[in-house]
């Protein structure tokens, strides 16, 4: 379309004379509804509140809805909670009193896996827990301390880890000691295996 058309012109009468008659075209002064002002504010609409609430965490992460491979990382989580559980437990002996005071040793890691919608938890450790207590005789009380030791503490093993009891000494009354905790050690596998449901339905 050329200039001439786009602009209103005044047409001949036939007579040299110009017309009243205007012409002009309005194509492209049609308006648009519903199109907000510039200076308008609009509230901005939050998208993924819908996928938030229909998430399971337990199936993954909100982004992961193909249930393609997706890792954790829960290592500081689980080795806070062996602490927590494996610490200050008593110790049945019947010659004194026994109880577990520290854990001297957490090496490992753990890591919760999503895989196809399905959540596995993976976790190795070795273990060192610290007993303080004291064994009464007839002579007197004497402080003993000793140690539980537990490798390959791991989500294969199947809880067969390798357990190895000591005590500082070698007097009777270590004796009585290394006896009272070697009869302690299923027990504290208990309690391992305790934080071990605890974090799978945690994480």
């Amino acid at each position: 379309m050329s200039d001439d058309e786009r602009k209103p012109y005044d047409s001949d009468d036939g007579e040299g004379g110009k017309s009243d008659l205007k012409v002009s075209y309005t194509y492209w002064d049609r308006k648009v509804k519903d199109v907000p002002a510039a200076h308008a504010t609009i509230a901005p609409v939050r998208l993924e509140s819908q996928v938030e609430a229909k998430h399971d965490p337990n199936q993954g992460s909100a982004w992961n809805t193909a249930g393609t491979w997706e890792e954790r990382n829960i290592t500081s989580h689980m080795k806070r909670r062996l602490e927590e559980t494996l610490v200050g437990l008593d110790v049945e002996f019947a010659h004194g009193d026994l109880r577990t005071s520290e854990l001297s040793k957490c090496d490992g890691e753990a890591s919760v896996c999503f895989v196809r919608g399905k959540k596995r938890l993976g976790y190795e450790f070795q273990l060192k827990v610290k007993v303080d207590g004291t064994v009464i005789q007839a002579d007197g009380e004497t402080r003993v301390c000793g140690y539980v030791s537990l490798e390959d503490v791991s989500d294969h093993s199947g809880g067969d880890y390798d357990v190895t009891v000591t005590v500082e000494g070698s007097r009777p009354a270590d004796g009585l000691c290394k006896s009272s905790l070697t009869a302690f050690v299923p027990r504290l596998k208990q309690h391992i295996q305790k934080v071990v449901e605890e974090t799978k339905n945690a994480c």
